[in-house]
């Protein structure tokens, strides 16, 4: 299950590349919030199914707690998407 602050990869045409890139806010009852950037030549916050096809995958974000100062989010880019059931 995608956890806050991660990737969230999706290809819109299924051809296996990904199109379009956001970040997980939250899953809860089979949902993925996301929020995202050029959606609809936006910033927008997003709903989908957690079995979306054009979900292509996830990506994780290297999380670090800073003592007084929150949580620092790093990304970690994967070497290869992959789709989480």
């Amino acid at each position: 299950t995608p956890q806050p602050g991660d990737l969230i990869f999706f290809d819109w045409d299924q051809d296996g590349t990904p199109n379009h890139v956001g970040i997980v806010q939250g899953v809860k009852n089979g949902q993925v919030y996301t929020i995202e950037g050029n959606s609809e030549d936006a910033c927008r916050k997003r709903t989908y199914e957690q079995d979306d096809e054009r979900i292509l995958g996830y990506g994780m974000t290297k999380r670090e707690k800073r003592p007084g100062r929150g949580v620092l989010f790093r990304a970690v880019l994967p070497k290869k998407i992959y789709r989480v059931e």
